[in-house]
């Protein structure tokens, strides 16, 4: 239902409000959309989800019995090479944001604060964008924001994209739904600096000042779900002046990625239920 940001605002608030203004079991059950959801959920021989919450959901959002659910995250194979920037001349902070264009992944929220960043008189820093959108979303963006040093690169290879987290200091993930980010995956595998909202498997996913600096959203009948733009603007500070915590950010983040989310892990899980299920 989090998908509705995108296509129909209206309905997306009132079912946000219902969720986790006003929650209520009656409430749980009006989540899921359709008769064709319900049946994919109750008919399965088993359940696996990539996130906690996603099974809350599920558990949650589906009258009547289900099958045994396990968790088992995304992974993905090991592209990380050490950094190519020199840090002795160049003293550029190059943040990056990968993914859709779109409202629903909170780019402008993005933009927004790192206005107040510059006007705040920090103005060594580059934005670079990776993905693509609908061609005036994208246009409004680049007019509205022209004042900031922001690259839209569009949709890269990933030979291309894997040379942009390779050259940058910290990734920026804003959406606002989230079930499991392939890119936050990936800002992790190449020891990023991860700034990121605390909303679904995002917030699952990293701990707050230990492999990421986590930001809140605000949520009112009149704007509906929104970041907190100046949380992120000090966030963005803080990891611009400290070069230290940006490095120790990036090396835990690298850890959590071997320790959970490589690709050997996910298929060994996964072939496992399989095997359980065969038999």
């Amino acid at each position: 239902w989090k998908g509705l940001y995108n296509r129909n605002p209206e309905h997306f608030n009132r079912l946000y409000k219902l969720a986790y203004v006003h929650p209520s079991s009656e409430t749980d059950l009006e989540l899921v959309l359709s008769d064709w959801e319900h049946r994919s959920y109750t008919l399965a021989d088993r359940l696996i989800c990539v996130t906690q919450c996603g099974a809350d959901f599920v558990r949650k959002g589906v009258a009547g019995a289900l099958p045994p659910t396990d968790i088992i995250p995304n992974g993905m194979d090991d592209f990380y090479e050490k950094r190519t920037v020199s840090r002795k001349k160049d003293k550029l902070i190059r943040l990056v944001y990968v993914g859709a264009l779109s409202p629903g992944k909170g780019l402008p929220f993005i933009l927004e604060a790192l206005r107040g960043v510059k006007q705040r008189g920090y103005d060594n820093i580059q934005l670079r964008i990776a993905g693509s959108g609908h061609p005036r979303f994208v246009d409004s963006l680049a007019s509205q924001y022209c004042d900031l040093d922001v690259r839209f690169l569009g949709l890269l290879p990933f030979d291309k994209l894997k040379e942009v987290y390779q050259n940058s200091d910290i990734g920026v993930i804003a959406s606002l739904q989230e079930q499991a980010s392939y890119v936050a995956l990936e800002m992790s595998m190449f020891g990023l600096a991860v700034i990121t909202t605390a909303v679904d498997g995002l917030d699952e996913m990293f701990t707050d000042g230990v492999t990421a600096l986590k930001v809140g959203v605000t949520f009112s009948a009149e704007d509906g779900l929104k970041v907190d733009v100046k949380m992120l603007e000090d966030k963005l500070i803080e990891l611009i002046e400290d070069k230290k915590k940006r490095h120790r950010l990036g090396y835990n983040a690298r850890q959590m990625y071997l320790e959970k989310l490589t690709l050997e892990q996910m298929t060994e899980r996964t072939v496992s239920i399989y095997r359980q299920l065969i038999r």
